[in-house]
């Protein structure tokens, strides 16, 4: 828990419960042996807060867009950052399992791994067929509204397949349930996109390469 504060940025707009991560980098020895054991209990009991669920919406205006379009918006999430905290210790449990299964192409949201993986490898791909004389061809797929799109059920059983820890499945999936958000519109500024978890998830479910 402690690496995971350590890890996130400060300066960030806070979640519904206008907690920011200044309150807890600032917590004592006595506080964070607190948030260690309501966290424990949190995934002992499958059970979260209701206001962890709850996540504030900014609809920020693309530039050059109509601002009288929907799909003109860049909608920004803002979590709990207590919520953001868990979600990266979870996140560090169930990585050395999904490591295990993700095949070496896959550089999207690995730890060293980037776009520039991705690139240096299509360009080999492209100069070893050079070479041979041959025709390389591209396909790019971009799945739109991928996140909201997930099925949940068929999530939970490729991370049974996975992990093959049911508890831990189970938590995973129960931060994953009964999201509500508040829309609201914003100004033009710099915020940390909400759910530290669920691009892992997106590509364990789907199969794919995300850049």
């Amino acid at each position: 828990m402690t690496q995971a504060i350590h890890n996130m940025k400060c300066g960030k707009a806070p979640g519904p419960d206008n907690i920011h991560l200044e309150f807890i980098n600032n917590l004592g020895p006595s506080g964070l042996k607190w948030l260690a054991v309501f966290f424990s209990t949190c995934m002992r009991l499958d059970l979260l807060p209701k206001i962890w669920r709850k996540a504030n919406i900014i609809a920020i205006l693309k530039s050059g867009k109509d601002a009288k379009v929907p799909k003109s918006y860049r909608p920004i999430s803002l979590l709990c950052v207590q919520l953001k905290i868990l979600e990266r210790v979870v996140l560090s449990r169930i990585t050395p399992y999904v490591e295990k299964c993700l095949p070496d192409f896959q550089a999207g949201f690995r730890a060293g791994r980037s776009t520039i993986d991705q690139v240096l490898q299509l360009c080999s791909i492209i100069e070893d067929g050079f070479q041979l004389k041959q025709k390389t061809a591209v396909a790019l797929v971009d799945l739109t509204a991928a996140y909201d799109t997930v099925w949940h059920q068929g999530l939970q059983l490729k991370l049974l397949r996975t992990i093959r820890d049911k508890h831990l499945v189970a938590f995973t999936m129960e931060t994953l349930s009964n999201r509500r958000f508040v829309l609201r519109s914003g100004v033009r500024r710099k915020f940390e996109w909400g759910g530290f978890i669920h691009w892992r998830m997106v590509s364990i479910v789907f199969g794919v390469r995300c850049l």
